[in-house]
């Protein structure tokens, strides 16, 4: 039996819109994909910065604790000591607890627990600034423990076997000889905290092994670093060098050590032999996808397991809009297909089909074999203001669409080259609208050919990817912003600091750096409350960079502590502009609606100029040991380290 036009024109608008089906179905996946893969990269990247800081201010601690007993001698008060054989030390926010070998306590002994309790307000800012972890504490090898949060466990039920923890043994000269970094299996605390692993660090005077320097997180805790990220598609679990669960974004079942495969077996339904040999990509693994994204810096995997139906359904539901859009594509050729005796109701269908096409989100543009524009739907004549009547019959590359970019305009001339070749061309281009404005789209472009292959059409879609390409910036951005002041954080802070290293090194410009500590803040968050306190310290940004000049930068570096970046400024500038800062904020009435007080504070700031012959985390040890100086000498003050050190050696 013959086929007429209609029928012909059925045929061929079916399998235009299987081919193009097919286009999008993949675009979507792929886009889904890497949406996918960008939010993986994103909490492991944040999962493995929260452990490298834990992991630095554990060094810096370290580094303090060496520099106070290998240079430095510091009083033992007798009047807080409490005698026994089991004794410990009162009236500090740490706990010092220790068994005595003999009937007095040695010396030696006395002087490191002097040299641990002038650091005690190390312990406490680690805590306030690392938030997840349950304890930081030093065991030292003269029987005593000093410990950050407090407790009210006695000596002789800590120490006798707390020795024999790994935390301890892993750092012992022993099996430690090169003095590392490491971190403990999975364990369970003694003090009743659950199941937790350890970062320890080995402390040394001189050569001579002191203890152990340690940092605790529960496994709850390290979970709830990512349980935020919870959905119904995309599972996390943190795996450490041991091969056990340490975290995932569900509850980790408690007081278990589960290794890798037993849980993910149990859960998942996989085998983790199979998964070991794809590691680094992305497979299929029963009903799931997954992939394995080693952390960089600290001994963790994180295992990112991806429900393939809930990802099948996302990605359905992105191409809907873009099947609709192609079904008017489709519909608008067919209608090129119909002889000038088209009866009434086809003209009807096409203008019901013409306004699905028009209204798509997406552009489309049809092209004749040469590359003249045929038609252009409203998508596509919005962007550049113009009426279809202004465009048709003009060759594509001279058209509005590319008249902004002459390099685009050359890529599209050869795209129209290769697609006439056979060829299918994809690419994401920048569009500019009749205002200026600047908009991404995925172009794709594909020929259009009869039964015989001969070339009919040539036909171009964009679907715009503007706001992805943004929050690809915005996740970027927000890795280095503080959430509650909206000001660069810690590692915002460090890339700019070694931006101004770079500058120093290329044209001798100097900096100074100050760090700010508000005094007794404490004393505000427990009369005013936490949300008052946000507000302060919102409100103290705001009122930093007004006080610093226009090319300063302020940054959070934790808890009540902030970093300022004076830049090109001399040591001598440095100390005017930080005495200025601190006079404005120790007159400035803060307020807030959740109070009818007027709130006063001061600042405590340390300030050390930039010298090449240290790196920039020595700078900032010497700027903190200035700030900490202030605090222990009457608190809201300038301190210049340089001015302080020539002090000290004249005394």
């Amino acid at each position: 039996m013959r086929c007429n036009n209609k029928c012909l024109a059925n045929i061929i608008l079916i399998i235009l819109l299987i081919i193009a089906s097919i286009i999008q179905l993949n675009s979507a996946y792929i886009q889904e994909k890497s949406e996918m893969a960008l939010r993986s990269i994103y909490i492991s990247k944040n999962l493995e910065n929260h452990m490298i800081s834990s992991v630095h201010e554990l060094e810096l601690l370290g580094t303090q604790l060496t520099s106070t007993m290998t240079h430095d001698h510091h009083f033992f008060d007798e009047e807080l000591y409490s005698d026994g054989k089991n004794y410990e030390i009162v009236g500090k926010s740490i706990s010092v607890m220790g068994i005595k070998e003999n009937e007095t306590l040695k010396h030696s002994t006395k002087d490191e627990i002097a040299d641990i309790l002038i650091n005690e307000q190390s312990f406490i800012r680690i805590k306030e600034n690392l938030s997840n972890i349950e304890w930081i504490y030093y065991l030292s090898q003269n029987n005593f423990i000093s410990i950050y949060p407090k407790t009210t466990s006695k000596a002789e039920t800590v120490i006798p076997i707390t020795y024999d923890f790994e935390f301890f043994q892993i750092v012992t000269p022993e099996i430690n000889p090169d003095k590392e970094i490491k971190f403990t299996k999975v364990y369970e605390d003694q003090l009743g905290k659950g199941a937790m692993i350890t970062i320890s660090m080995p402390i040394y005077k001189a050569d001579q092994f002191m203890g152990a320097l340690s940092i605790d997180y529960t496994l709850e805790g390290l979970s709830d670093l990512i349980k935020y990220e919870s959905n119904e598609m995309m599972n996390y679990v943190l795996i450490n060098e041991y091969d056990q669960v340490v975290a995932t974004n569900s509850n980790i079942i408690e007081g278990k050590y589960q290794n890798t495969n037993e849980y993910l077996s149990s859960k998942f339904g996989i085998d983790l032999y199979e998964v070991e040999k794809k590691k680094g990509e992305l497979f299929t693994n029963g009903d799931y996808f997954i992939t394995i994204i080693p952390l960089e810096n600290v001994p963790f995997d994180v295992y990112v397991i991806v429900n393939r139906m809930t990802f099948y359904i996302a990605v359905a539901s992105k191409i809907m809009p873009i099947i609709f859009s192609l079904i008017g594509v489709i519909i608008i050729l067919s209608l090129y297909f119909k002889t000038v005796n088209i009866n009434a109701s086809l003209e009807k269908s096409e203008r019901k089909f013409k306004y699905v096409f028009d209204q798509s989100v997406s552009y489309a543009i049809i092209l004749d074999a040469n590359g003249n524009i045929v038609y252009a739907n409203q998508q596509a004549l919005h962007v550049i203001g113009k009426n279809i009547e202004d465009v048709r019959g003009q060759y594509f590359p001279n058209s509005a669409w590319w008249s902004h970019d002459p390099e685009l305009k050359m890529f599209i001339d050869e795209a129209i080259s290769e697609v006439i070749n056979g060829f299918f061309i994809k690419k994401d281009v920048i569009l500019m609208d009749s205002l200026g404005k600047e908009h991404v789209y995925t172009l794709s472009m594909f020929s259009i050919r009869d039964d015989i292959g001969t070339l009919d059409y040539i036909a171009t879609t964009g679907n715009e990817i503007t706001d992805r390409i943004e929050m690809e910036s915005k996740l970027e951005g927000l890795s280095k912003t503080d959430l509650l002041t909206q000001t660069f954080n810690r590692r915002g802070m460090y890339e700019i600091l070694d931006q101004s290293v770079s500058l120093y090194k290329r044209k001798k410009t100097p900096f100074v750096i100050l760090i700010c500590d508000i005094d007794f803040f404490k004393n505000v968050n427990d009369t005013y409350g936490h949300m008052v306190g946000d507000e302060i310290l919102s409100g103290l940004v705001v009122l930093l960079k007004k006080s610093a000049r226009p090319y300063d930068v302020v940054g959070r570096w934790g808890g009540e502590e902030f970093t300022i970046l004076l830049q090109d400024t001399t040591e001598e500038e440095g100390v005017f502009v930080a005495e200025r800062i601190r006079k404005m904020v120790s007159q400035h009435p803060f307020k807030s609606d959740l109070t009818q007080h007027v709130i006063y504070i001061s600042l405590t700031i340390g300030l050390k100029s930039y010298d090449s012959e240290y790196d920039i985390r020595q700078i900032l040890k010497m700027a903190d040991d200035a700030l900490y100086h202030g605090k222990n000498n009457g608190r809201n003050q300038v301190v210049n380290y340089e001015h302080m050190m020539s002090r000290d050696d004249e005394l």
